[in-house]
């Protein structure tokens, strides 16, 4: 119980001093407000699955289907009977959406837009119970605002999933590996891999097989048609690029409107090289050098930037020869170079939010204070609820690696060759221990690989697509939106100058006024249009002394609570 007091203490205060400092740009903006859990009471296994969108009430406001996934053949050298996915309603496809305001009778009503928020591995259900109302909001109510789970994740069926909660949590604890782990890390990949092509492993089947990003594109369109269109309308980021991107490839005459934000080279996922990921990764932790000396209110603040990276390094440096242990009650923990370097990642993912949480971590670390790093590292999804990052998240590294390799097919390489390709990665971007997707392939079974496309990824589409990025994605640089855009005739790239990984979540009303041209008539921006956000970073400490009242409210109110206890 004091456990649990103890870290819903830390959140409130933490989080309410994120708020105070982060204005967003609108009263719905959900860059800080804490989202609420998906609500657990909702039997998802009671729906049939069916071609139709059969829509129930579910979750208050929202209606819940279970669409009857596309299937194809199983491979001529398919090992095991066994692997057809079987039970509840074969391949199932969870689907949510919240609804318009308008009847589809209306001629008000405009249509369903599909999301898909990323990973791959994230549940598209938990995001949209999460960010519907913004999207509301910010993209229009004459919109049926759709999600889902795609194969092989969370409430979609078959689920991948090898490790039960416990076991997942052991796993979790070692995979932040180092530069010199890359056997370690084909060893990890050689046992999922075994485990994925074991039918008989915990009843999964070779429900792997079908989870390939073409098959979920077929989905997405199954189910525009049990609209009753014809054409997609579509919005998807980072991974969720990837689908869009193979979508409007396989079917262009099929794409109505489609915005695709944080763009990857979708060549560089299906050949698991990803080697234009990183190119912006430094660039992003930059910005956070160069936002924190100009505010004097960063916990880690310096005149400079150089300054404050100078500041950065030594903390880093300390943590990496001597980690810090904390303890508080019954609380306790181990913050070392590996937890910290996997914290800063995360933060330049969401700027807004977690940039001022990670000038208070570190400043914390640099007098010896560990917990603040811990309790922003273990639940880094809980500080910061972006309009492309929902809490409470169920994303399983069994349904991401599934997912990837699927689509990638078997990686032959020897170790000495992914190690080759791992220093590659490192010349690129100090990140790159961060990087393990190529290996995690590695050890992944064949199949008899049936690829249901292979390209070219380019097309005419129905209607251009619009591409949307930040200046200093960690994940998906720039670059790769222009490179995307030139495959795809007439489309247009829009870009806002901010760090962050979705240029969505960032709070800028010049991106919002496009997207919802865009999606109302059809209107694109010139090729290259900047947008700037509406604020600067904020952070929300003015000085050390500050903090230090923040760990003392903490303290203090758990003593209060342990002593009438």
């Amino acid at each position: 119980m004091l456990q649990v007091l103890f870290k819903s203490l830390v959140l409130v205060l933490l989080c309410a001093t994120a708020r105070a400092a982060v204005q967003v740009h609108d009263a719905q903006s959900f860059l800080s407000e804490p989202a609420p859990e998906a609500p657990s009471d909702f039997d998802w296994q009671q729906l049939k699955p069916s071609r139709s969108l059969d829509w129930h009430d579910c979750y208050t406001s929202f209606k819940c289907a279970r669409f009857e996934g596309w299937m194809h053949k199983v491979p001529l050298d398919w090992k095991y009977s066994e692997g057809y996915p079987k039970g509840a309603g074969g391949l199932a496809v969870a689907v949510i959406k919240a609804p318009s305001r308008y009847d589809q009778t209306d001629p008000r009503w405009r249509g369903p837009i599909f999301y898909n928020p990323g990973g791959p591995g994230y549940s598209g259900v938990d995001w949209l119970l999460q960010t519907g109302p913004n999207l509301t909001h910010r993209i229009g109510d004459e919109y049926d605002h759709v999600s889902f789970d795609p194969r092989g994740v969370s409430r979609s069926h078959p689920t991948i999933r090898y490790f039960d909660d416990e076991e997942r949590a052991k796993w979790d604890e070692d995979r932040i590996l180092g530069p010199s782990d890359v056997g370690l890390a084909l060893a990890r990949s050689q046992l999922i891999g075994a485990f994925a092509d074991d039918p008989y492993f915990r009843g999964q089947g070779h429900g792997a097989f079908f989870v390939s990003t073409p098959s979920v594109a077929l989905d997405v369109l199954a189910m525009a048609r049990a609209y009753g269109r014809e054409k997609v309308m579509y919005f998807g980021k980072g991974y969720g690029s990837i689908l869009g991107l193979t979508m409007a490839s396989m079917f262009p005459d099929k794409i109505e409107r489609m915005v695709l934000d944080s763009v990857t080279d979708v060549n560089r996922y299906y050949d698991a090289s990803y080697s234009t990921t990183l190119r912006s990764t430094d660039k992003a932790l930059e910005s956070f050098f160069i936002s924190c000396s100009a505010s004097k209110d960063c916990g880690i603040h310096n005149p400079t930037p150089e300054a404050v990276q100078a500041r950065y390094e030594r903390i880093l440096a300390s943590v990496a020869v001597e980690p810090v242990p904390w303890v508080f009650f019954s609380n306790y923990g181990i913050v070392d170079i590996a937890m910290t370097r996997a914290t800063v990642f995360h933060a330049l993912k969401h700027p807004y939010c977690m940039f001022p949480l990670l000038a208070i971590a570190l400043s914390a670390l640099e007098v010896g204070d560990g917990m603040y790093m811990h309790l922003l590292a273990s639940s880094p999804f809980y500080y910061c609820k972006d309009e492309w990052m929902p809490g409470g998240l169920d994303y399983l590294t069994e349904a991401r690696t599934a997912i990837m390799c699927r689509d990638a097919g078997p990686v032959d390489d020897s170790l000495a060759q992914l190690q080759q390709w791992f220093d590659r990665q490192r010349n690129v971007s100090s990140f790159a221990d961060f990087a393990w997707s190529r290996i995690a392939c590695a050890g992944w079974p064949s199949f008899g690989h049936q690829r249901e496309f292979s390209g070219p990824f380019s097309g005419h589409t129905a209607h251009p697509i619009l591409f949307l990025g930040s200046t200093a994605d960690p994940l998906a640089p720039l670059s790769d939106a222009y490179f995307m855009s030139t495959q795809f005739p007439g489309s247009s790239v829009l870009a806002v100058e901010s760090p962050g990984h979705g240029a969505f979540g960032l709070p800028s009303h010049c991106i919002d006024d496009h997207i919802n041209n865009y999606f109302r008539d059809g209107s694109l921006p010139a090729n290259g249009t900047a947008c700037a956000v509406d604020h600067p970073i904020q952070y929300c400490l003015e000085d050390s002394a500050a903090f230090e009242q923040l760990g003392a409210d903490v303290k203090a109110r758990l003593m209060k609570r342990r002593s009438s206890s």
